[in-house]
């Protein structure tokens, strides 16, 4: 799962651009302002860390391959057909 590694800081490199482009053009900072080089180096550290720590992959406790009988059921899907109504209204 490198190839998550490599995209996280990527990604919050954009996000962070993006978040100073926004915020000049909705007056919220100056241009010359230090935030504008601040927001997109904190969202490369962030994706960063996001990605290095997140889980790699699905963790499922469920085995395929189980052929015991747990006593589960599966709920069937309700009829809403009664609700809808042609009268126009």
């Amino acid at each position: 799962m490198m190839v998550k590694r490599i995209l996280g800081p990527i990604f919050g490199l954009l996000l962070g651009i993006f978040l100073a482009v926004d915020f000049i053009i909705f007056g919220v900072i100056a241009f010359d302002s230090v935030l504008v080089v601040v927001l997109p180096v904190v969202g490369l550290v962030l994706g960063g860390v996001l990605a290095f720590t997140s889980p790699l992959g699905k963790t499922s406790t469920v085995g395929t391959g189980d052929t015991g009988d747990t006593g589960d059921t599966i709920a069937e899907p309700q009829d809403d057909s009664a609700a809808i109504t042609s009268d126009g209204a």
